[in-house]
């Protein structure tokens, strides 16, 4: 598994504009494996971010002076990047910043799926729409550039949800009728466990000891094991030869 936070800034630097190579404080790749950095797991990968892909963002959208084929080019940069080590790993996850800007499309021209998370209040209920809207728009230009583009599922899920909240309970209601058959079942649960993993830089399933009661750990790690096989199903639907063995060797779940 490769997970991508946009790919880093070295990267894309060497990827955009020669006049970039006149700033020697960036290490630049002309290869996207480069930028690739083990990590403590020895079957993940990530390509980190940073705050230089701002600049980045800069850099791209000055290719619309350059014409519809230097456009064309600036959309399908990550998705020609990551051709050269799509066969290195079973799964890509790509976390893009939810704007639509040159790297938010670069995203959504590269994806294989899209796993969208909204909070059931009214405010992220409307900015998902609007969102959603753009991302059509953004789409429907990207396709004058490329048609192959197609995704195998797009799936809305609910986070940060407190069930006992009566207009959180009604929203999610709202939400589900909107996003009729694209919505996950289960949605993630609000916890502090989540919150205070966060804090210490790490996971819910790295910490050694919960920190709060055992109940409420074990609550949680459950509620994002069921999310997270439902997103394994998804999956696992564009890849046939995985799909018989979903729900035998629990891919997403703690050892």
């Amino acid at each position: 598994m490769l997970c991508s936070t946009s790919i880093s800034r070295h990267w894309w630097t060497r990827r955009t504009r020669s006049r970039t190579s006149s700033r020697p404080e960036f290490d630049e790749a002309d290869s996207l494996r480069k930028t690739i950095q083990k990590t403590a797991w020895p079957n993940i990968d990530i390509c980190p971010a940073n705050l230089g892909l701002q600049d980045t963002e800069w850099e791209l959208t000055a290719t619309i002076e350059e014409g519809p084929t230097a456009i064309a080019g600036a959309f399908r940069m990550l998705r020609i990047g990551l051709e050269e080590v799509r066969h290195d790993y079973d799964v890509v996850i790509l976390d893009p910043p939810p704007a639509m800007g040159f790297l938010g499309v670069n995203t959504l021209t590269a994806a294989d799926g899209l796993l969208i998370p909204v909070p059931a209040r009214q405010l992220d209920y409307l900015s998902t729409i609007h969102f959603m809207q753009t991302c059509r728009e953004a789409m429907d230009l990207v396709s004058k550039f490329d048609t192959s583009i197609d995704y195998g599922f797009i799936r809305v899920v609910c986070t940060m949800f407190q069930p006992n909240r009566t207009n959180e309970a009604q929203m999610l209601q709202v939400m589900e009728k909107t996003y009729a058959g694209q919505m996950l079942s289960t949605p993630i649960l609000l916890s502090e466990e989540i919150k205070n993993a966060g804090l210490s830089m790490s996971s819910i399933y790295e910490i050694n000891k919960p920190y709060g009661s055992h109940q409420t750990y074990t609550r949680c790690r459950d509620n994002l094991n069921m999310v997270f096989r439902e997103i394994e199903k998804d999956i696992c639907k564009q890849w046939p030869s995985r799909m018989a063995q979903v729900g035998t060797d629990r891919l997403t779940e703690a050892a």
